[in-house]
């Protein structure tokens, strides 16, 4: 008898969970492809069908961004029928790859379910005024500032720059060059027909610069304009030596540059006055240490070194001299040496003070 009322009480619910809306998309995720930017809204439908026994009801559709506003039936869709959940996506001021979602809240047995749309949005294209904004006499550029980053002496480092005709006549590149030997310049193409974008190609030799470290290297360009036809950029890098690839062997013979301390507060300084401190330098490595430079972040610092080759277990002193002339208030700053150490062949000794100036 207890086995027929439980059978019957499993059979009665196995049948109310059936007696219930059910919802199922064709699809639940849909990709826009590429799209501009400027192009307008965008919009897709999700289909969906009631495959339950009672009407189905879409209680809320929820949009992870702001950018995409969703829409969808809002009356009961009856078993074996059909409805829809709509989102439309602004590309505008959101170039790039887009993954939103939308989350629908229902009646049905399956209350909660994820659609998704994805795409990407081609930025729409600029005035050159402002994807150029640097004018040199109508050759315009993003930056005549051209950032060439940290580089090694390896090999040389090539690097393209683009630049846009903004005059109403062809321009080209004559052969007169004045800058560095260090630095070869032309232009892809040789002439920009009028408001046509090109490239500036710019390969560095760090090979053919005397000194490493930080770099602001000069150059002019000459075209073939009436006005204005020099246009000058500065090269930004610093170099570093190059080191190939060691075998544990090898970087255990190798020199190390080691600091006794690598920090001085020279507290306060009164304005004009200059400053000296030492800093001791050790080669702890199996091999002759040399140091290759010395390059100081401010004019105001000077750094003169005892010797600059250090045999295993030798040290010398680092004398830095700080000229507080013209500076006021806290300066914080760094002399850089070089050397071929292989593990840091770039190390910093630095040093504060506090400039005071009469009646402070």
């Amino acid at each position: 008898m207890n086995r027929v009322i439980l059978l019957g009480f499993a059979m009665a619910l196995s049948m109310a969970t059936w007696a219930q809306p059910r919802i199922a998309f064709t699809s639940t995720s849909h990709d826009f492809g590429a799209i501009p930017e400027e192009g307008g809204k965008v919009r897709h439908s999700f289909t969906f069908t009631n495959t339950g026994d009672k009407p189905l009801i879409i209680t809320g559709v929820n949009a992870s961004c702001g950018c995409t506003t969703p829409a969808w039936t809002r009356q009961a869709v009856a078993p074996g029928q059909q409805g829809y959940i709509a989102a439309e996506y602004n590309p505008m001021n959101r170039p790039g790859a887009f993954n939103k979602s939308l989350t629908v809240g229902s009646n049905a047995v399956n209350a909660r379910m994820t659609l998704r749309i994805l795409g990407s949005v081609t930025p729409k294209p600029r005035e050159p005024e402002l994807e150029y904004p640097t004018d040199l006499g109508g050759l315009r550029v993003k930056s005549q500032y051209l950032q060439f980053g940290n580089i090694t002496t390896e090999s040389p480092v090539t690097k393209e720059f683009a630049v846009h005709n903004a005059t109403a006549d062809p321009l080209y590149l004559l052969e007169e060059f004045a800058g560095p030997a260090s630095i070869n310049v032309f232009m892809v193409p040789d002439t920009l027909a009028v408001f046509e974008t090109g490239k500036l190609v710019v390969t560095f030799d760090p090979n053919h610069t005397p000194k490493l470290g930080y770099h602001p290297l000069h150059f002019r360009l000459k075209t073939n304009q009436f006005e204005n036809p020099e246009k000058a950029f500065v090269l930004l890098t610093t170099v570093e030596e190059y080191f190939p690839p060691m075998t544990a062997e090898e970087r255990a013979l190798a020199p190390k540059l080691i600091f006794q301390e690598d920090f001085h507060d020279f507290e306060v300084v009164n304005q004009g006055d200059s400053v000296t401190t030492t800093f001791t330098l050790t080669n702890e490595g199996q091999s002759v240490l040399e140091i290759r430079d010395l390059s100081p972040n401010c004019t105001c610092t000077t750094a003169t070194l005892g010797t600059q080759t250090l045999t295993p277990g030798e040290s010398t002193e680092l004398t830095v001299t700080f000229n507080s002339t013209g500076r006021r208030g806290m300066q914080n700053k760094a002399v850089t040496i070089f050397s071929n150490d292989p593990l840091k062949p770039t190390q910093d000794v630095k040093y504060r003070a506090v400039v005071s100036t009469a009646g402070e």
